[in-house]
C-alpha cells in the first residue's frame, strides 16, 4: 500500500533493507536470456519503490496480506488510479500490498523476488501480471519463450517462498499502435507469450484470470475507455488500462476468482487460450506539413548566439510567412532536428542547456525550474534519475537527454511575456525513456515523450492569439513525461 504512512516508513526503515539493493551494478560476465537484474542505478524513482516496499515488509509483513501484486507499471498504477477499488479485495485496510513499479520486466522482478520481496509476510493470494515490457526490446530475454520461461520462474519463486499461498496468473493485456508496425508485432509476441503460460495454471495453486475480451472490440482493437491512453489524436495508442477498466474489469474479475477459491470451489477444467484478433495494421504516415525557411537577419544586426539572454526580447528576423490552424498538433521529433519550429520570430526558447538547433538557439537554464522564466511550466528540475551527458553529442541529441520531468495528472501550463491580440506559436519539445509517457492538449492532440513510433520523442505545437500577457492552457500528463526545451514564437498578422 503505497501511502504517505509507508513513505514515512520507508525512510526511517531505509538503513534495513538488505545490502543487495544497494548494489546495482551489471555483471561483467556475459548474461543469457532472462537472468535476474536489477534495474540501473539511474532509475531513482523505481529504486525508491522497491525501497519502500521492504520498509512496509518490516512494518507490517508479519500482520501477513491477503493479496500481494507483482507487475510492471500496470499493476503500480492501480495505486493511484483505483486503489479504493484494490482495497476492496481485502478483508481490511492494509490487507492489499502492491508491489507493481513501473518500467519493469521479468528480469527486474525475479531480482527482486531474490531480494527481499518475497520475504518476511504470510500471503493467501499473489496476483502475477508482467511481461509487455519484454516484449519490444531488442534485448536479451524479449522472445515470447523466453519471457513465458521468465513467468514460469517468477511462479516458482512465489510457490517455492509460500507454500500455502495461490497464485492468480494474467495473460499480458492487450496493446495497440496503429501508427506503427511494430504495433502489431508487440501485440502478435504479447499473444504468443499468453498461449504458453496459459499452460502453466494447474488449478491446485496456480489459477488463470483472464480479461483481455473485455478491453478490446470486436475487431481486436482497443476499447478507448478502457486505456488511458484513450487511443486519441488518431496514434491508436493503449497500453495501459484506465480507472474505468480497473474499476469494472480487473477487480471484478480478481474478486470473483477469490471468492470461487474461499469457498472451496476449484475450477474443474484447464483454462483454453482464446487468441484475440490480430491488432490494428499500421496507418499510413503523413506527411509533415511544410514549414517556411529560417528568417534571415535583419542588417546590420549581429546574430544572437546560443546562451545570450532571450527572455522578455525578441530575436530581429524578417517574419515568415505561415498558414497555422488555430489549435494544437502532435508530431514525432525527427532523426535531424528539422521539427523544432522556425515559424515567424522567437520571443523566447529555453532547454537545460546552450543548444542551436534547426537554427533556433535554446537558453540553457541548467538546474533552474522553468517556472522562474517561462510562465508556470508544471515540470521540475530532474535531479536523480538522468544527469546532463553532452560530451561527444551534438546540440539536437543533447536537447533531447537533458530533461525536465512531471509526474502524470493534470497541469496548467501558462506562458507569460505576451502581447493582447497577437499570435503565438508555441511548441513543447518531449523526449524520455518511458513507454508511454506523453503530454494531452486542450483538444486530444497527444505527443508522446518516448516509446513505439516515437524514438526520438514528440512535439506538441500550439497555435493561439493572446487575450492578455499570460495565457494558461489544462495539459495532462501520462506517467514520468519529461519536457525537454520549449519555445514561443509570433507569428505574423494574416
Amino acid at each position: 500500500m503505497k501511502t504517505d504512512l509507508r513513505k514515512q516508513l520507508a525512510a526511517a526503515l531505509l538503513a534495513l533493507a538488505p545490502l543487495a539493493v544497494l548494489a546495482a551494478d551489471e555483471p561483467s560476465a556475459p548474461r543469457g536470456p532472462c537472468i535476474p537484474e536489477p534495474r540501473p542505478e539511474s532509475h531513482a524513482h523505481q529504486w525508491n519503490l522497491f525501497r519502500e516496499d521492504l520498509a512496509e515488509i518490516q512494518a507490517h509483513g508479519a500482520n501477513g496480506y491477503d493479496l500481494v501484486l507483482f507487475g510492471d507499471s500496470i499493476t503500480d498504477n492501480w495505486n493511484w488510479m483505483a486503489r479504493e477499488a484494490l482495497d476492496s479485495l481485502g478483508t481490511g485496510w492494509g490487507r492489499v500490498f502492491n508491489m507493481g513499479i513501473g518500467g519493469d520486466r521479468t528480469e527486474n522482478l525475479l531480482w527482486r523476488l531474490d531480494n527481499g520481496a518475497l520475504d518476511g509476510y504470510t500471503a493467501k493470494y499473489f496476483n502475477v501480471l508482467i511481461g509487455t515490457n519484454n516484449s519490444f526490446q531488442k534485448t536479451p530475454c524479449d522472445k515470447p519463450e523466453e519471457i513465458a520461461a521468465a513467468i514460469r520462474m517468477i511462479l516458482d519463486r512465489i510457490l517455492a517462498k509460500h507454500p500455502e499461498s495461490k497464485v492468480f496468473l494474467m495473460p499480458i493485456l492487450p496493446y495497440q499502435m496503429t501508427t506503427n508496425p511494430q504495433g502489431a508485432v508487440r501485440r502478435a509476441n504479447n499473444e504468443a507469450v499468453n498461449a504458453i503460460i496459459v499452460g502453466f495454471a494447474d488449478n491446485k495453486r496456480v489459477f488463470w484470470v483472464d480479461v483481455r475480451e473485455q478491453l478490446v472490440n470486436a475487431d481486436g482493437s482497443c476499447k478507448g475507455e478502457m486505456y488511458s491512453e484513450k487511443n486519441l489524436d488518431g496514434f491508436g495508442h493503449c497500453l495501459h488500462p484506465s480507472p474505468k477498466a480497473y474499476k469494472e474489469v480487473l477487480v471484478p474479475a480478481l474478486k470473483e476468482a477469490m471468492a470461487r477459491l474461499d469457498a472451496g470451489k476449484l475450477p474443474t477444467e484447464k483454462p483454453v487460450f482464446k487468441p484475440l484478433p490480430a491488432a490494428p495494421g499500421a496507418a499510413a504516415k503523413k506527411a509533415p506539413a511544410p514549414r517556411p525557411a529560417p528568417a534571415p537577419a535583419a542588417a546590420g544586426k549581429k546574430a544572437e548566439k546560443p546562451g545570450e539572454k532571450l527572455a522578455e526580447k525578441k530575436v530581429a528576423a524578417k517574419p515568415a510567412a505561415v498558414s497555422a490552424a488555430i489549435g494544437w498538433t502532435a508530431e514525432p521529433m525527427s532523426e535531424s532536428g528539422d521539427t523544432i519550429r522556425t515559424d515567424g520570430t522567437l520571443v523566447y526558447a529555453y532547454a537545460k542547456g546552450d543548444y542551436t538547433v534547426n537554427t533556433v538557439p535554446f537558453r540553457g537554464l541548467g538546474e533552474v525550474n522553468l517556472d522562474d522564466v517561462a510562465g508556470s511550466v508544471p515540470f521540475r528540475v530532474d535531479t536523480g534519475m538522468y544527469r546532463q551527458i553532452d560530451e561527444g553529442l551534438d546540440d539536437y541529441d543533447s536537447l533531447l537527454r537533458n530533461h525536465w520531468v512531471g509526474e502524470a495528472g493534470k497541469r496548467v501550463l501558462t506562458l507569460k511575456g505576451l502581447e493582447k491580440g497577437r499570435t503565438y506559436l508555441v511548441q513543447l519539445v518531449l523526449h524520455g525513456k518511458s513507454d508511454g509517457a506523453s503530454a494531452t492538449a486542450p483538444n486530444g492532440a497527444r505527443a508522446q515523450s518516448g516509446g513505439e513510433g516515437w524514438p526520438r520523442g514528440g512535439s506538441l505545437v500550439g497555435v493561439f492569439t493572446a487575450d492578455a500577457e499570460a495565457m494558461a492552457f489544462a495539459l495532462t500528463t501520462i506517467q514520468w513525461t519529461t519536457l525537454n526545451a520549449i519555445q514561443v514564437r509570433e507569428l505574423p498578422a494574416e
